[in-house]
């Protein structure tokens, strides 16, 4: 008896299986993934826990996404050819790409390489630079600023009520501000982040964070500026 059955596979199995084939399905997959902004910290880290989950999302499924579900232009992948890279090949093109987008409204502490960079491995450099392997350059930069500043932003509250310290921020409180929106972090703490400086910025820098948030599609953010600014 055990033997006859031993092949049949449970009803849970049974489900488990039909779930599985709705969300291989690429046209539901696709039109799921269009109400998702990668631009977005929260939004990023969703799609990265769909990839890790049963491999519900292969490295050539994300380069599809961002070339033609989310339109991410120039849709690049640095490390799309990693294989064939040798080690100093991959530190060499990090190395550009990050010193590269220094400066483009980032705290100096925001993005760049860890303190053994120049002696990593090459397993070494593919786990903490992986992702570029599946995600274009600018938008993992953008994520990796949203996390630094979302940690520093809980430090920060750990240690005050009030949100932020302008005396941690200070030379950079605009960076740290513009960061914030780039990442689309939730409007709520972009808030109480922009309103501790906002007066004092020139029409200029108030223009930037508007133009950050709307070239990322953060609507929600974008409304809230433009009603500031008004």
């Amino acid at each position: 008896r055990n033997k006859r059955f031993s092949n049949v596979p449970s009803s849970r199995e049974t489900m488990a299986s039909a779930g599985q084939q709705v969300l291989y399905c690429e046209l539901i997959r696709d039109t799921i993934l269009q109400h998702f902004n990668p631009w977005k910290l929260s939004d990023l880290q969703y799609v990265l826990e769909m990839r890790g989950f049963q491999g519900l999302l292969s490295d050539e499924d994300l380069r599809h996404c961002y070339r033609c579900v989310w339109s991410t232009a120039p849709a690049v992948f640095l490390l799309e050819d990693w294989e064939s890279m040798t080690t100093e090949e991959i530190r060499g093109a990090v190395s550009v790409a990050v010193n590269r987008q220094r400066g483009v409204g980032l705290p100096h502490t925001a993005i760049g390489q860890p303190e053994d960079f120049e002696t990593m491995t090459k397993s070494e450099l593919l786990r903490f630079y992986g992702a570029l392997r599946y995600t274009p350059t600018p938008v993992f930069l953008n994520g990796v600023r949203g996390a630094r500043i979302m940690g520093t932003l809980r430090r920060l509250t750990a240690a005050s009520e009030r949100l932020p310290c302008r005396e941690s921020f200070k030379g950079w409180s605009f960076s740290f501000s513009l960061g914030a929106v780039r990442s689309g972090l939730d409007p709520e703490i972009v808030s109480r982040i922009v309103a501790e400086e906002y007066a004092t910025l020139d029409d200029l820098r108030r223009r930037d964070l508007v133009r950050a948030a709307r070239g990322h599609h953060h609507t929600e953010l974008y409304d809230r500026l433009t009603w500031a600014s008004s």
